[in-house]
């Protein structure tokens, strides 16, 4: 879910700030919000090892078991494997983002003994069957946005500033818009709602449970709602590592390695 979110990052989009001199977010645009919480939550290199639990509308659960590497420099890179359960051991998702480039995507699948491309079409997919697309997955999700600040309150002592972000008319994203909540003290995203093609509502991402790294915050839990499946997703760290890593962690032979 920010560059997910940071994203996830998967997001990850996995939101996290360090302490910075408030700027009142009325006197800022969307993009310079969006600015301060990618460098308030960018590690150079970053390793992280998630749960992730899978509920189904039935109520049936699914646990996989993952590790993700990251690499934040003038190309913004991630690595995605599979660790648990035992048949889906060596899975991967690799994602290279070079700037002025359209970001590149390549899944692994044992079974399948090498890797394929993903496609912009076929980004809007989910990843192991979880509530997370490929372009969750993305290092780079907002610059296929239009950002504007559609509105800043203040709820128990904290302001909060929402984004609305709406997709430029070449892209090809699986959304029609982003609406992102950001704690404009910290500058950490709190909850992200994403639209599909046709303007509904259809995914939710909650960042909770934050945790101090050195410099570097993390949000220990990030919950995905799917509105339309009535599943969800809950990520839970296990454990970060901010260690050196390379470009040869980042390669077709590594996402394909066991």
């Amino acid at each position: 879910m920010l560059n997910l979110a940071n994203k996830l990052l998967i997001g990850f989009a996995i939101a996290s700030f360090s302490v910075v001199s408030i700027v009142q977010a009325g006197e800022m645009s969307a993009d310079e919000i969006l600015k301060k919480v990618e460098v308030n939550t960018r590690a150079s290199n970053e390793v992280a090892q998630l749960k992730m639990l899978i509920k189904g509308r039935d109520g049936s659960e699914k646990e996989r078991e993952l590790t993700i590497k990251k690499q934040n420099q003038s190309t913004k890179k991630a690595l995605v494997k599979l660790q648990a359960p035992e048949d889906l051991r060596g899975v991967g998702f690799l994602s290279i983002d070079e700037k002025g480039a359209e970001e590149n995507q390549w899944l692994f699948l044992p079974s399948e003994r090498r890797s394929r491309r993903i496609t912009s079409s076929g980004k809007g997919g989910n990843f192991l069957d979880s509530d997370l697309s490929y372009e969750d997955l993305s290092t780079s999700t907002y610059k296929n946005f239009e950002n504007k600040v559609e509105k800043v309150y203040e709820k128990s002592g904290k302001k909060v500033a929402i984004i609305l972000s709406k997709v430029k008319d070449k892209s090809a994203s699986s959304y029609s818009k982003i609406k992102t909540w950001i704690d404009v003290k910290n500058y950490r995203i709190m909850k992200v709602s994403y639209y599909n093609k046709r303007g509904k509502l259809s995914k939710k991402v909650q960042f909770s449970n934050y945790k101090k790294y050195g410099k570097v915050w993390r949000a220990q839990k990030l919950k995905v709602k799917n509105l339309r499946t009535r599943s969800q997703t809950i990520l839970t760290v296990k454990n970060i590592s901010f260690e050196n890593l390379n470009e040869g962690d980042f390669t077709i032979s590594s996402l394909e390695s066991m």
